[in-house]
């Protein structure tokens, strides 16, 4: 069996408590497929590594149905990702799926754990193993993801934005891709020249250079010319004065 069908019984069986999901990876296609199976359903989940490459390659309806899912108001999308000092990344790898029907009744707590992330691969695939946990196990579990989710920041408006690039990408091709590239870079480093900055910066150097050095040489051969005027006059009343 799938990870999509398990995850579709354990939804079912748990239609109408709030939905935390955490996983390592997501995309286009796994917020889509989300999106349909989540319905009239709150849904927080946390993504351990938003890539940009798991959201800038998809199919027009995926697309659509995934920016609905992140323009939802009862939707947060969220991020858990640190890079030490050394530069060794961090992320929440953890594949969970918790709905707890009511807060007062712990036996209304359900979760589900995996190896699937929220992507076509890991919902079609892949084979992955999924199984309930229950009892105290569950609610130390619920301890876990309510941490993890404290730690964690919103990302919907930065995965609007490579959902975004993805359809300028599939409309106009690499040159708006490269162009958004840019404009993410000077939005996430401000203050900071972008490549496209400093290539632009690098262009105008090199055109003042090269104007100051053409004006330079039409200035010599003005002057070259002078002096050979100036020459030739002298010879010239030298000869009539002879």
């Amino acid at each position: 069996m799938s990870a999509s069908n398990q995850i579709v019984r354990f939804l079912r069986a748990n239609p109408h408590g709030h939905l935390y999901i955490t996983v390592g990876y997501a995309s286009t296609a796994g917020l889509a497929w989300l999106n349909e199976h989540t319905r009239g359903q709150p849904v927080t989940l946390v993504i351990g590594n938003a890539k940009k490459t798991y959201f800038t390659k998809a199919t027009t309806a995926a697309r659509s149905s995934a920016l609905e899912f992140l323009a939802r108001p009862d939707v947060q999308v969220r991020n858990w990702y640190r890079t030490s000092k050394g530069g060794d990344p961090s992320e929440a790898h953890a594949k969970a799926w918790m709905v707890w029907n009511d807060r007062s009744n712990p036996a209304g707590l359900s979760v589900m754990l995996g190896s699937a992330n929220l992507t076509k691969q890991g919902l079609f695939h892949n084979v992955e193993m999924m199984a309930l946990v229950t009892g105290d196990e569950a609610t130390r579990l619920w301890t876990e993801m309510h941490n993890l989710i404290s730690k964690s920041w919103d990302i919907n408006v930065r995965i609007e934005r490579y959902l975004a690039a993805s359809d300028d990408l599939v409309q106009h091709g690499q040159h708006k891709e490269a162009i958004f590239y840019q404009e993410e870079t000077a939005l996430t480093a401000p203050g900071d020249l972008t490549r496209h900055g400093r290539h632009s910066e690098r262009q105008a150097s090199l055109g003042n250079r090269t104007g100051c050095a053409r004006r330079a040489v039409l200035l010599v051969m003005g002057l070259v010319g002078l002096v050979g005027s100036l020459i030739a006059l002298s010879v010239l009343l030298e000869a009539l004065g002879s």
